[in-house]
Parts: structure tokens; C-alpha cells; sequence
């Protein structure tokens, strides 16, 4: 194994046991100072807050689906090279993938929990991007929206938690999603670099095929091994309680 490759194991493995230790910790009324040591640590710190860029995707009318792979190519190419240069200032992160005929439409969002001064930096790494402004110019992506870095809106790591959620889950899950996160991006960069050179693209059209191909290959690796990979593991960390999935009743994976 390589060194890079070492170290985003090592990444993976102590997001999942950060994830483990803190669901067995206990309540609290608010999610910073009275959470665990190291969500005491950064929430104490004002100036660090939740920031989000979030990439409008085109969504042509004749198409029954949204261009998936489209998220696909902004993970691999515009995120991840800022991420891995500021992984040291980025406290947590995540991805976010919806689409719906709606105003919102087909959105790809990258959240990160940084102070401002991050923010600035991976939000002016982003808008400079070659590959973006060809992609704006093309009309594929058709905004990109980033946050007031002059203000702190969502000072606390759970302030992007699903506020239905019961204070525990809302509390661990930002750890749970980052390491799902960081698993979705390797497998994209594993079948990017798997693609034969010949391949590799040389425009942005180019490259929009390339990474239809390879959301497609990250889409089998899904079918084929996330029951087990993922969702049995899973089930298996919660000692294989049952759980509620919809209308279905309680379900073991």
C-alpha cells in the first residue's frame, strides 16, 4: 500500500471510531460545550462554523434523470484537490446530493466545518477552478452558491443535522457522514484512475463522458457490494438490531 493510500485508511478508520465513541457518550442539551472534549474544543472557538458550496446542475427537460455523473466529475475534480490541500484546516465535511423538479432542481453541495479565514481560502480555490468556469460557460453547471463567510451562521458541528433527529444522532452524525463521504470520493477516484490514459480527458466534454463512466462503475460497486460492504457492516457495528425502514417494519441486514 502507498503512502497516500495509508494515510486515507488511517482518515476512514479514525472517523469510524470517532463514530463508535460517540455513540456510546452521553446526552446533553447542546451539541458544543457540554458534548465531548473534542466537539467542546472547536464549538468554543467563534470564528469556526459550518460553510457549503453548493453547484445548481443543469437538468434538461427531456431527460427523465438528473446528470448524476455530473457530481461525480465536481467531487473528483473541483473538490477534492482543494480538500486535500486544506484537509489539516477542515474539522468535518461532507457531501450532499439531491434533484427534484423543483426550484432547487439537481444540486451537488460540499459542506466543511472551518473557521472563515478556510472558508475564504477553499471558496476562492473553487470559483478559479479551469474546469468549473469551462463547465459554467457550457451551461452544465448553472450556479454556484457559497456562503457569507462575514458572519458564523452555524457555529456548532451539529447545526447541519437533520433537526427532527434526537440529540444523539444529531451529535454523531456529522463523523458517520464524513467517513461515508471520504469512502464515495476514493471509490470515484479508484475508478477515475482506472480508466486507461488513452481516456483521460481533454475538455470538458471529454471529461463529462470520462466520469459517466465512472459513476457508472462507482454505481455497480454499489449494487453489487454495498448490501454487504456497507449496510451489513453496518447493522453489524449495532449489534444487528433491527431497524425501521419506511412502511417495511423492522429489517436485519
Amino acid at each position: 500500500m502507498g503512502r497516500v493510500g495509508l494515510r486515507r485508511c488511517l482518515r476512514i478508520f479514525t472517523v469510524l471510531l470517532a463514530f463508535a465513541t460517540l455513540g456510546v457518550c452521553g446526552c446533553a442539551p447542546v451539541c458544543g460545550p457540554r458534548g465531548s472534549g473534542w466537539l467542546q474544543d472547536v464549538a468554543g472557538h467563534p470564528q469556526k462554523g459550518w460553510w457549503s458550496v453548493r453547484f445548481k446542475i443543469q437538468w434538461p427537460e427531456e431527460c427523465d434523470e438528473p446528470l448524476w455523473h455530473v457530481d461525480a466529475l465536481l467531487a473528483d475534480r473541483v473538490v477534492a484537490p482543494v480538500l486535500n490541500r486544506r484537509r489539516s484546516d477542515v474539522v468535518l465535511w461532507r457531501f450532499h446530493r439531491r434533484a427534484s423538479r423543483d426550484d432547487a432542481g439537481h444540486q451537488f453541495s460540499f459542506a466543511f466545518y472551518a473557521t472563515r479565514k478556510t472558508a475564504d481560502r477553499i471558496y476562492d480555490a473553487i470559483r478559479n477552478n479551469r474546469l468549473l468556469k469551462a463547465l459554467e460557460a457550457s451551461g452544465t453547471i448553472v450556479a454556484v452558491k457559497i456562503d457569507d463567510t462575514r458572519i458564523v451562521a452555524k457555529p456548532d458541528p451539529c447545526d447541519t443535522s437533520d433537526a427532527r433527529w434526537p440529540f444523539s444522532i444529531k451529535k454523531s452524525w456529522p463523523y458517520f457522514i464524513m467517513g461515508a463521504s471520504e469512502m464515495w470520493l476514493d471509490l470515484i477516484s479508484q475508478a477515475a484512475r482506472r480508466c486507461s490514459a488513452k481516456d483521460e480527458p481533454s475538455s470538458p466534454e471529454s471529461a463529462l463522458e470520462y466520469y459517466r463512466r465512472v459513476n457508472e462503475r462507482v454505481e455497480e460497486l454499489w449494487r453489487q457490494e454495498g448490501g454487504h460492504a456497507l449496510l451489513h457492516h453496518l447493522n453489524a457495528l449495532f449489534g444487528y438490531a433491527p431497524l425501521k425502514i419506511g412502511n417495511r417494519g423492522l429489517m436485519r441486514f
